[in-house]
């Protein structure tokens, strides 16, 4: 820790006394600086640079405080372009992120050169390996996957195209892999829930059913409804209070069913009793209110 009176301090290598300004932040000593005084060291590492051969490094030009210029494509960026880097003074590192992606990956070509080895698969910058390909592809190549770590998809395009072209084959066809993928029946079972329904919707049973009602929570599949009838469902996400309260709501301003719910039993077991056509379609029985049995007139 720096000792709150002290306001200068001696220099290990030049032995001249000077502000604590001048020394570099070190943790690991006692009072949190450097023994040697900044203009010492970068002495010390221009020798060394010179003895290995190595080029001085570049001065930049002055910049703002939101900004900072970067010694590998010469430019002044946003400071939101550099990689935070805590160790350094002005907490962010030298190079730019793309800069600094190129030195990683020279660096990492380099060190498996050396070794006498390929590049892992996915190593090269702006390029991705293709599996079926077995090579590296531009990234260009691939479908956006947002699942994905590095945003793309497994393979190139005209793979992928094709996987999935073999995967809906295997699947039975569109239809099937859409059935199975996204609510787990096959195209099989979805016409036997068709003719069971005598191809009417399971909820109004006037309107032909088409689409496909399942429970989101669990997935179960409940039936086959109508667009209208699927619609009104996922407007008040299979909530029966709303659906009530609409019921309530209708009733108040005297707006009353068109069949009965008897009624509407009624006509369900009518159409469940008639044959159907020899033509193959659907039986189309009466619409209008069946006549009140015996037991229903007035006395």
């Amino acid at each position: 820790m720096q000792n709150p009176e002290r306001s200068t301090k001696r220099c290990s290598r030049c032995q001249q006394s000077q502000p604590l300004a001048a020394f570099g932040k070190n943790r690991a000593s006692k009072d949190g600086l450097n023994g040697a005084c900044k203009s010492c060291l970068n002495a010390v590492q221009t020798e060394r640079r010179r003895a290995l051969g190595v080029a001085e490094q570049k001065r930049g030009p002055a910049v703002g405080a939101t900004e900072k210029w970067c010694p590998g494509c010469d430019r002044i960026l946003p400071r939101g372009e550099f990689h935070r880097s805590p160790a350094r003074s002005g907490g962010i590192n030298s190079l730019c992120k793309e800069c600094s992606r190129a030195a990683v990956a020279k660096s990492y070509r380099k060190k498996r050169d050396d070794q006498g080895k390929p590049p892992r698969r996915g190593t090269l910058p702006g390029q991705k390996w293709c599996p079926d390909c077995a090579e590296f592809r531009p990234v260009e190549v691939f479908y956006r996957n947002k699942a994905s770590a590095d945003g793309l998809a497994a393979y190139c395009r005209e793979h992928q195209r094709a996987r999935v072209d073999a995967s809906r084959a295997r699947n039975g066809g569109n239809r099937n892999y859409h059935l199975k993928r996204r609510y787990g029946i096959t195209e099989a079972e979805f016409d036997e829930m068709f003719v069971d329904q005598a191809g009417l919707c399971a909820a109004c049973g006037e309107k032909k059913a088409e689409h496909v009602d399942h429970d989101h929570d669990s997935g179960k599949v409940r039936g086959l409804l109508c667009f209208t009838c699927n619609v009104a469902l996922g407007n008040v996400g299979d909530d029966m209070g709303i659906l009530l309260d609409l019921v309530d709501y209708l009733e108040e301003f005297g707006c009353e069913p068109q069949l009965t719910h008897l009624q509407r039993s009624m006509l369900r077991s009518i159409r469940a009793a008639l044959p159907l056509s020899p033509s193959g379609s659907d039986p189309h029985p009466p619409t209008s209110s069946p006549e009140p049995g015996e037991d229903q007139q007035a006395s």
